[in-house]
């Protein structure tokens, strides 16, 4: 199962979670969604909700989008989870795609287990039959891998058994005296590790001294402040002309950002993936190639922008928290442009404000163009004209403008 396949089945979670729900007798408003122990469920489940409980026993897979899960009893099938929070003490019969903050394995899982994560924890009892792929900033491996491991992240920790080979790659390898790896070892980092004679690798080992940073002092401080200034630069030029051009579309498009957030997550999600595969199947036929040509231009171009909203919406928090109930769009996005770009200079942490932004953004693109077109279809009112943006900001409810009827002829005399 590959990495392409987990990012589309999330999305496709988030796009039919309603209709999910509806069928299963959940509520699409519902914050939570609890299987109860002693409880069965037959048939998979695709849940979008605040957080997941699973202590009951599940038979079949688990697709979900939600910001917690917890699974203390069984899941038979699959598990395609993109949750801040996800712990599994339960089993899991098949194989499990993670991709979270912290995610903790104390029980076992009948298959593969790949996971992306900021934290990621095997205690001593979790068991996984199948291979381990991990990427994520701290990683700690105390429990079975009846498998081979693949590990990446700044520090990598290994206390448990890895029936076969094991490769890692990071900052710091670590490896406890309770460790065992029954096939070889091949490592990446900046120091080597002291392992001969001690039994805890049965095959070869293998070291790469990984590359040094190299510090060019004040020169590179500047060469960096100077790319961070041309890029947030060029980026807040590009915000602001687009918020001046699209200001019909922008109420609708926030509202899908802070209305829809997840939802909108999984759009951005599948237009990310699938808009490039279309346009590279296109070009199959010649007669296609300049209109996938132009869907590329298009879809770059709305991946350059898909920051804009989730800036405006940023900055608008931030101004009506310090007390500014009608805040300026342009000053909104302007501060919460400057936010985005600081935090994306933070190692790590940097680029998955990046990841979610583009696929927050995008998604409320998405979700907001296509509201706003509906609604022009729709009879009633238009929405505000081009020039004047709600007094509340962007979000803001507007009130139509009602033209006055001319008089009703009167009736001539004689």
């Amino acid at each position: 199962m590959t990495l392409i396949r987990l990012i589309l089945v999330l999305a496709f979670a988030a796009v039919v979670a309603p209709q999910a729900h509806a069928e299963e007798g959940e509520s699409r408003a519902a914050k939570t969604y609890g299987l109860e122990e002693g409880q069965t469920h037959k048939g998979d489940l695709y849940l979008y909700t605040g957080s997941i409980r699973i202590g009951g026993v599940q038979q079949g897979d688990v697709t979900a989008c939600t910001e917690s899960l917890t699974v203390t009893g069984n899941v038979t099938g699959d598990m395609y989870v993109l949750a801040h929070r996800i712990t599994i003490d339960g089993g899991v019969g098949d194989s499990a795609r993670f991709m979270g903050g912290g995610v903790r394995v104390n029980g076992t899982i009948e298959g593969d287990l790949l996971v992306l994560g900021r934290d990621v924890v095997l205690t001593p009892k979790a068991h996984v039959t199948g291979d381990v792929s991990v990427f994520a900033g701290n990683v700690v491996i105390d429990g079975t891998v009846d498998g081979s491991l693949k590990a990446t992240g700044g520090k990598v920790a290994v206390g448990g058994r890895i029936a076969k080979d094991a490769t890692i790659k990071s900052d710091e390898v670590e490896l406890g005296p309770n460790a065992r790896i029954g096939g070889d070892l091949s490592y990446t980092s900046r120091n080597r590790l002291d392992l001969e004679e001690k039994g805890i690798v049965a095959g070869d080992i293998s070291y790469k001294k990984s590359k040094e940073k190299v510090e060019r002092g004040v020169r590179s401080a500047v060469g960096r402040s100077v790319k961070w200034i041309w890029f947030t630069t060029a980026g807040l030029v590009v915000g602001l002309t687009a918020l001046a051009i699209f200001r019909r579309t922008a109420p609708a498009i926030l509202g899908a950002l802070s209305g829809d957030t997840l939802r909108s997550a999984g759009f951005g999600f599948m237009a990310v993936v699938v808009v490039p595969v279309a346009a590279v199947l296109s070009c199959i036929l010649i007669v296609t190639i300049p209109l996938a040509v132009l869907v590329v231009v298009l879809y770059l171009i709305a991946i350059y922008i898909a920051k804009v909203p989730v800036g405006l919406w940023l900055g608008q928090w931030v101004f009506r928290t310090l007390g500014r109930t009608e805040p300026s769009p342009y000053w909104s996005l302007t501060t919460g442009l400057l936010l985005l770009y600081i935090l994306f200079t933070i190692p790590f942490l940097g680029s998955l404000v990046w990841l979610a932004s583009l696929f927050v953004g995008l998604g409320a693109i998405v979700l907001g163009t296509r509201a706003y077109r509906q609604a022009r279809r729709a009879p009633g009112p238009l929405p505000p004209a081009a020039g004047a943006m709600p007094p509340g900001g962007p979000m803001a409810p507007t009130t139509p403008t009602v033209p006055s009827m001319p008089p009703a002829p009167q009736p001539q005399a004689g």
